[in-house]
């Protein structure tokens, strides 16, 4: 498992891209620099895959939504992190000027592509690309970031949970404590793919921008974070 971090830009809050990867073209993806994000573990795997050494396949989510149904950890990093900012900042907030596109892709979902890929790899006749061509993009959702935040700000007003529905960017001193040290990086930048591939395999997501999509798991992730501890530091991946 990989992420669409190995996509994102310099944007810094300022602007949108027009730029889609699409996991068809992966000379797209082969091009972008081993030292960068998930990329030196990416291009071994790959590379292993493409040797014949091992069969690869290597999954690209983007920001992950919704409350996951195992034992252990149940939420993902960056939805309940702009939460928690809004209960301390009594207010929503995005970093910059918010402008920035990225996709989203429900954790059910996103689960139910590794079962597809997993029960391929295992059968008699397995179809998937795998090895140098093995990379598979899932984005349902598509957002900007000052509108996840607008979203984050009317329904957490809507709850009384904070006392204004409008947003704001971050001051400079409140990123680290709110975002963790890769604000920029994870909350600034644009990270936008297309998933080609996993819809031929099958894949049939049930979330998405057209029904129950990103924006409709803010209320059950606001209250995941009430059960976890608003006071939650933000959780930040050491590899990005």
């Amino acid at each position: 498992s990989s992420g669409t971090g190995a996509l994102t830009d310099q944007a810094e809050g300022e602007f949108k891209s027009e730029k889609i990867y699409d996991d068809e073209r992966v000379e797209e993806i082969q091009a972008i620099p081993a030292d960068y994000v998930h990329r030196s573990c990416d291009t071994i795997i790959s590379a292993a895959g493409a040797a014949g050494d091992i069969r690869s396949y290597i999954v690209m989510p983007p920001l992950i939504y919704g409350r996951g149904t195992g034992p252990f950890h149940r939420t993902s990093v960056q939805i309940p992190a702009l939460i928690r900012s809004a209960l301390k900042l009594k207010q929503a907030c995005h970093y910059g000027k918010g402008l920035p596109w990225w996709n989203g892709v429900h954790v059910q979902d996103l689960t139910n592509l590794y079962l597809i890929l997993l029960d391929d790899a295992l059968s008699a006749n397995p179809v998937a690309p795998h090895g140098a061509e093995g990379f598979y993009f899932c984005a349902t959702d598509s957002y900007f970031w000052k509108q996840l935040a607008q979203e984050i700000g009317s329904r957490l007003h809507a709850q009384g949970a904070i006392p204004t529905a409008d947003v704001r960017a971050f001051k400079d001193d409140e990123i680290v404590d709110a975002l963790g040290t890769w604000g920029g990086f994870a909350y600034g930048s644009n990270s936008r793919s297309k998933a080609n591939k996993a819809y031929k395999l099958g894949w049939k997501p049930e979330h998405g921008d057209e029904k129950n999509g990103l924006f409709e798991s803010i209320i059950p992730e606001y209250l995941a974070v009430l059960e976890e501890g608003k006071d939650k530091a933000p959780i930040v991946h050491f590899d990005e």
